[in-house]
C-alpha cells in the first residue's frame, strides 16, 4: 500500500508540474501511448517520455490506470527505471532527478545512499521542482550530510 501511495504521488508531482511536454513527435501525458512510442520519445531526448518510462518500470502494472497500454504486462525492473530516471535528471527534467533521488533516498532497487539522494533532490530542486526542494531540505533536517 506505502509503495502504491509513493507511486500515486509521484504521478501526481509529474501532472501537476508540467507533463504536458511536445516532444518531435508526441505530447507525452497521461494516455495511450505504448511503450515503444515512449522510447522512441525518450530517445529523441524527451525528457517527459524518460520519466514516464521510469515511473512503469518502477512501479509496474500499478500505474496501469494511468498508462494503461504501456504500463501492460511490465514488471517492476528497478535498473531499467533508474536507466530512464537518470536520462530524464540529465536532460534537466526535475521530476526524473526527484524520483532518481527518491530511489537512493529508499533504497528501492539501489542501494540506499543519502549522499546521491541530496544530490538528486537538489538538482531536482534546482530545475523547479517544489518536491525535490521539500526532500533536500527533509535531508538537511535530518542531518544527512556527507
Amino acid at each position: 500500500m506505502r509503495k502504491l501511495l509513493i507511486g500515486l504521488s509521484t504521478l501526481l508531482v509529474l501532472l501537476l508540474s508540467g507533463c504536458a511536454t511536445t516532444s518531435p513527435t508526441y505530447k507525452v501525458v497521461r494516455g495511450n501511448y505504448s511503450k515503444t512510442q515512449l522510447k522512441e520519445a525518450c530517445d529523441l531526448n524527451d525528457a517527459k517520455a524518460c520519466t514516464v518510462l521510469g515511473v512503469i518500470y518502477r512501479d509496474g502494472e500499478d500505474v496501469k490506470f494511468m498508462y494503461p497500454i504501456a504500463a501492460q504486462g511490465v514488471k517492476k525492473d528497478y535498473s531499467k527505471a533508474k536507466k530512464y530516471f537518470s536520462k530524464a535528471c540529465g536532460l534537466n527534467d526535475g521530476n526524473g532527478c526527484y524520483s532518481l533521488g527518491y530511489l537512493y533516498y529508499t533504497g528501492e532497487g539501489v542501494k540506499k545512499d543519502y549522499s546521491k539522494a541530496k544530490k538528486y533532490f537538489s538538482k531536482s530542486c534546482d530545475v523547479n521542482s517544489a518536491a525535490g526542494c521539500e526532500k533536500y531540505e527533509k535531508l538537511k533536517k535530518e542531518g544527512h550530510w556527507f
